[in-house]
């Protein structure tokens, strides 16, 4: 990652970043999934935020890593809930 990416060398106005992120999403204790998306969305919030970004971290209660409720996928229930 860069060490440096200020907002207002990249883009000007409003330009929100946010994070949805599974409760449980933290990797599995094996080699199978290692990767712990609570732990790289709260590093990766904290790195924008500190460049000038406005952030957000959702973090969503009994999910893990596939957003999902009756197999059916809730991200664009979740992108219109924000948007809107």
């Amino acid at each position: 990652m860069n060490e440096s990416l200020r907002k207002e060398d990249v883009i000007d106005g409003s330009f929100p970043i946010t994070w949805f992120i599974g409760e449980n999403d933290t990797g599995d204790s094996n080699d199978e999934n290692p990767f712990n998306a609570l732990a790289a969305s709260k590093q990766g919030e904290r790195f924008y935020r500190d460049q000038g970004w406005k952030t957000e971290r959702i973090i969503l209660k009994n999910y893990g890593h596939l957003l999902s409720e009756n197999n059916i996928g809730m991200y664009g229930q979740l992108l219109n809930e924000m948007i809107l």
